[in-house]
């Protein structure tokens, strides 16, 4: 077999040639031969060449210092030459010479020398590429104009096609911010314009990459995406690909049916436009059936976008995109001539407007003036057709560094860039530095916008300055003036929010959202720790964004509004500054337009935002029609006895639906989502329910929280989430709706009406409704609402329904109980609850797990969890459990204490301590109801004392009072509840913080053993001015914050003595500061406490509660640092 003769055969002579001319003449032949040889189509050049061979020769010319001055070869033919020597080479330090000179040649040169070699690099494994400095050069490649003397097809078609390559460089930067969503389109565009030459030259298969399924999603993402800056360039390619193949040709046809939108028909029509490229008749008839058919009727703005594919049209038919052109300036509408003007800017050819531009440039001079149009705009596309070129001007003078880096190099490049850049500064800062006019600050926000924020091309030229490996993407000069104009861009649209509207502030504030779209839809990592300047600005757009939309935004301003709020999100979820959950009860807490809220949903482009806003709009939304179910739910309206029955249960469906369509997003969001399938399950339950008993008592065998419960449940860690949303996005809290409300929730309602057989009055279930969505967005508020109202008209006892649309599911069990659900002789029906050092559920006996009427129980379970782990071994915590349970059952029975019914240390798989399990409300709910009386408090404060004196008597504690372990049985009676801390023994992890007495956090007189009573003594101090002002004694933002307070006094702190300013309160106030004291020892016991309280409070049961003061004197005392 011949082998075939290599390109550089002189190269593998030089060892052999003895005088210097000769060996340094083959050189340069072997390497002009090399850098043709790598453009021409067929096996690697040096692919026959012993590599051995290869190296000896090099080695040698090395040595001879040929490879110091390349300069008789064009930059592109170095770089070219040098890479491939490179590849053929066997490891050595001769390979990792040449090697180290290729990337010279690609940091050093001009975006010619770049191209071929990072081709190459991307057919390779395409890593180096990926490298901050690399990236930034072949994005600056995309972006040079149409008709550059640099090619980058080719390589945006190995980059794309690659699959080592595709997700860094298309399905990643998909999601990514506006730069990274523009050079993927970009990239795409480019790899379409490659896969049309080499189609016309019978070579099919690069087609055939790009439309393969594989990189569809990327694609139709960027089809999709709603910034023009990046649909544009992913319409072009899709119509240089309907230009090959008839499933993208049939796509682009059915988006200008005329029963779609003006997006659609938008980009329908730019790819029309595109598939022009290879002198399909069809297509020229399609194009001017457009612009004359109906479609330019419904939008006017079409004509004008079809200009944006002119410059890639001509770039392969030049005929036809001049015919389109003087088709376009023949309409004589300013709006077109300026789309044509600025399309140009981005074409080194106007040969094919040429005869166009005389009509182009009069349109544009007789508009002068016309408040229709954007002057400055105006001005630029006039600047273009006249072929001015200004470069005072930031804009240019980035223009002009891009041409220099495709021209000179990447040293000349990054200088001019650096000029920009300063310039750009200085423009800055001389408009927004001083007194704010409003058209010099509309003119420099667009000329900004050119230069630095809508198109990624500064940072990348200052990108050329870094050192090679340099892993940093942050450039601090830009982000600078980032920061400035966004922080002015801010300013300004909060004060024209507050400012009666005009005309001219509509025009302003649409240009000025535009540019902080722009200024937002970016990364907001930063390179040094702690300083993120990017994720600043959004925390602070977000903010001002969302006020402005809640206001009510005009319709002109409306979806660019949403836009650049949807870009914040993005950004925010995308860089970690937010997470979408937050984002999500942000919208739902403070937007109410069902419009805004889809406007939100499409401008998106993070999945896990735009799918759950596109529920979440679906929800609010009065117009859905109950028959569309996208979660694949079913609404079954046979079991409803009533329209009104029927309306119930289609409510109830709606939550579960958006429950489904809460996908994605990280922890947060799937948190929220099941909060929102736990509230529609239970209003399903309620919508079929047919009596108050069915309610109560649950369905089957008792399985999983009562339906009225859980539904409370569900809505308080709603509200709680929204409250803590909205404090860590906007930085306040949620404005509840004013009114009166009752101190009973739903379910104790329900249960005393079934327990009674009296029929619960109007005003009580109104009031309790009233009550339960109050913290509640209207929407949620009226779907619970039209579901509970149903509870005026069912009876205590009534058929049960035939169908239950789903069952209700178990409450979460922990993983060490054993299947079958049994703890010794008892059956675990849910969870109640867990702290301290145990966990507490409700049970029956397992003979009885069946019967829905039979006593349950409440099963205390001992926990060893770490907290208590610090101060004693996991026996030492058993036998104290034992201890402890053996006193708790020798207590008497007293209405103020829950019944304590048995104790089994043998139980498995682990011991329990059974008590009574009570039913009521709860005395946080109650403090939270706002209704309460004096009367009231004073009868609850004298009977939890109760309690307490017959635990003291025995000299066990319960070491953890607190207005949550206080139980209103059947709403009436305090019962102390939640033993799971109780005993005789004070030891770590006992009470919760804002209650805990200086003792139990480890400050103790010297000499002293405590002891438990006088803990419950301090606990009940604090837990009385809770009941009595409604607020919190000890309030912090952390637990150092109220462990200091609590060490930090000696009972009389500030709010007590803003109490005792009260007239008739001063008695109070210091029986309360008696129970505070640091010595336990000080401290009254229940039985003085008792007498003292309630002689302390006869002058106060006539006063309204709660009982209020001066806030500023009465704000809880701080620790200091």
């Amino acid at each position: 077999m011949r082998v075939r003769a290599s390109p550089v055969v002189p190269l593998l002579r030089i060892p052999r040639l003895s005088a210097r001319e000769d060996q340094e003449a083959s050189f340069r032949e072997a390497m002009t031969a090399l850098a043709r040889a790598s453009l021409e189509f067929g096996p690697p050049p040096l692919d026959a060449v012993d590599p051995r061979a290869l190296e000896g020769a090099v080695h040698v010319a090395m040595e001879r210092g040929f490879a110091e001055d390349l300069s008789w070869l064009e930059q592109g033919a170095r770089a070219l030459a040098l890479y491939e020597l490179s590849v053929s080479l066997p490891p050595g330090p001769i390979r990792r010479d040449v090697r180290r000179r290729v990337f010279s040649h690609l940091y050093e040169g001009n975006a010619k020398a770049f191209v071929p070699v990072a081709t190459r690099i991307a057919l390779g494994n395409g890593a180096p590429l990926a490298s901050p400095t690399l990236r930034a050069r072949v994005l600056l490649c995309l972006e040079l104009a149409v008709g550059a003397s640099v090619n980058a097809a080719p390589l945006a078609l190995a980059l794309v096609s690659r699959p080592s390559s595709y997700n860094a460089w298309l399905l990643d930067p998909s999601t990514q911010g506006l730069p990274a969503r523009r050079g993927a389109a970009l990239l795409y565009e480019q790899a379409a314009r490659e896969a049309v030459f080499r189609y016309q030259m019978g070579d099919y298969e690069p087609k055939n990459r790009l439309i393969n399924p594989s990189l569809r999603v990327a694609f139709e993402r960027l089809l999709r995406d709603r910034e023009p800056l990046v649909w544009r360039h992913a319409a072009i390619a899709r119509g240089l690909l309907a230009s090959m193949d008839a499933d993208f040709r049939e796509q682009v046809e059915h988006e200008l049916d005329p029963e779609l939108g003006i997006s659609e028909w938008r980009r329908a029509g730019v790819s029309l436009v595109a598939s022009m490229v290879q002198g399909d008749r069809e297509a020229d008839k399609s194009v001017s059936a457009l612009l004359s058919g109906p479609l330019v009727k419904k939008d006017p703005g079409l004509p004008s976008v079809l200009a944006l594919a002119l410059p890639r049209l001509a770039e392969f038919e030049l005929d036809r995109a001049r015919a389109l052109v003087e088709r376009l300036a023949a309409l004589r509408r300013p709006d077109v001539a300026i789309a044509v003007g600025l399309g140009l800017l981005s074409s080194r050819d106007l040969n094919f407007a040429e005869s166009a531009l005389p009509l182009l440039r009069e349109t544009l001079e007789k508009s002068a003036g016309d408040l229709g149009f954007d002057e400055l705009m105006r001005s630029r596309a006039l600047a273009s057709l006249r072929k001015e070129v200004d470069l005072s001007h930031p804009s240019a003078r980035v223009e002009s560094a891009l041409y220099a880096y495709e021209t000179e190099g990447a040293k000349q490049a990054y200088e001019k860039a650096i000029l920009g850049l300063r310039e750009a500064t200085d423009l800055a800062e001389r408009t927004f530095g001083g007194q704010y006019d409003s058209d010099l600050i509309d003119s420099t926000l667009l000329e900004l916008d050119a230069a630095a924020f809508e198109r990624p091309i500064l940072p990348s030229l200052l990108l050329l300055g870094r050192k090679p490996g340099d892993s940093d993407t942050q450039v601090e000069p830009v982000e600078r003036l980032k920061s400035l104009v966004t922080t002015r861009v801010l300013d300004l649209l909060e004060k024209s929010g507050r400012a009666e509207f005009t005309r001219e502030s509509l025009v302003s504030d649409q240009k000025r959202l535009r540019a902080l779209l722009h200024l937002v839809d970016t990364d907001a990592h930063s390179a040094h720790e702690g300083e993120r300047p990017a994720a600043r600005r959004l925390e602070r757009a977000i903010v001002v964004l969302v006020d402005r939309l809640a206001m009510g935004a005009e319709p002109a301003i409306h979806r660019i509004l949403c836009a650049a709020l949807a870009r914040c999100f993005d950004a925010a979820v995308r860089d970690d500054v937010r997470q979408a959950g937050d984002l999500l009860l942000v919208v739902f807490s403070c937007l109410s337009d069902p419009y805004a809220i889809l406007a939100l949903a499409e401008a998106s482009t993070a999945p896990d935002l735009a799918v759950p806003l596109a529920a979440l709009a679906r929800f609010v939304s009065a117009d859905q029609p109950e028959s569309i179910h996208s979660s694949g739910l079913r609404l079954d309206t046979h079991d409803a006895n009533s329209p009104k029955d029927a309306s119930a249960l289609a409510a109830a469906t709606k939550v579960l639906e958006l429950s489904q369509g809460l996908t994605g997003g990280g922890y947060l969001s799937e948190a929220l989502r099941r909060v929102f399938f736990r509230m529609g399950r239970s209003l399903e339950c309620i919508a079929t329910a047919s009596s108050l008993t069915e309610l109560i008592e649950g369905r089957g065998a008792g399985e999983g929280e009562h339906p009225l419960a859980e539904l409370t449940r569900a809505v308080e860690d709603l509200t709680q989430m929204m409250g803590s949303a909205l404090l860590r996005t906007l930085g306040r809290q949620r404005r509840y709706r004013s009114g009166v409300y009752d101190d009973s929730d739903l379910q104790d309602i329900i249960a005393r009406s079934v327990d009674s057989g009296e029929p619960p009055t109007h005003d009580e279930l109104a009031f309790a409704i009233e009550s339960l969505v109050r913290e509640l967005p209207d929407s949620l508020a009226r779907a619970v609402e039209e579901v509970t109202f149903r509870l005026y008209s069912l009876p205590r006892v009534g058929k049960p329904s035939k169908k239950a649309p789903i069952d209700l599911r178990p409450a979460a069990l922990p993983e060490w109980l054993l299947p079958r659900r049994t703890i010794g002789s008892f059956y675990v029906l849910r969870a109640l609850g867990s702290g301290g050092a145990s966990s507490v559920f409700v049970a029956r006996r397992v003979e009885e797990r069946n019967n829905p009427n039979a006593e349950s129980f409440a099963l205390k379970v001992p926990d060893y969890d770490p907290s208590v782990a610090r101060s004693m071994s996991e026996q030492e915590f058993f036998q104290l459990f034992k201890d402890e349970a053996g006193a708790l059952l020798s207590l008497p029975a007293h209405p103020n204490l829950a019944r304590f019914v048995t104790f089994d240390l043998a139980a498995r798989p682990k011991p329990i301590l059974v008590m009574e399990l009570i039913r009521g409300i709860g005395l946080d709910r109650l403090i939270r109801s706002r209704s309460l009386t004096m009367a009231r408090v004073a009868m609850h404060l004298d009977s939890i004392l109760k309690g307490l004196e017959v635990m003291h008597a025995a000299g066990l504690g319960h070491l953890d009072v607190k207005p949550s372990n206080v139980i209103l049985r059947d709403g009436k009676e305090p019962v102390l509840v939640d033993f799971g801390l109780s005993g005789r023994k004070i030891r770590h992890g006992c009470g919760t913080v804002e209650y805990a007495a200086p003792e139990i956090l480890g400050v103790i007189p010297d000499g002293h053993e405590p002891l438990a009573p006088p803990a419950d003594i301090y606990a009940f101090g604090a837990l009385a001015y809770e009941l009595i002002t409604g607020q919190l004694l000890f309030s912090a933002p952390d637990e150092y914050a109220l462990v200091a307070q609590h060490v930090s006094h000696d009972g009389w702190l500030a709010p007590l003595a803003a109490m005792d300013a009260v007239p008739g309160a001063q008695n109070v106030a210091r029986v309360i500061g008696s129970c505070l004291r640091q010595d336990p020892r000080k401290r009254p016991t229940a039985t003085i406490l008792r007498t003292q309280m309630a002689q302390a409070l006869e002058k106060l049961t006539r006063h309204p509660w709660p009982l209020t003061f001066d806030s500023a004197i009465a704000e809880p005392i701080q620790a200091s640092s």
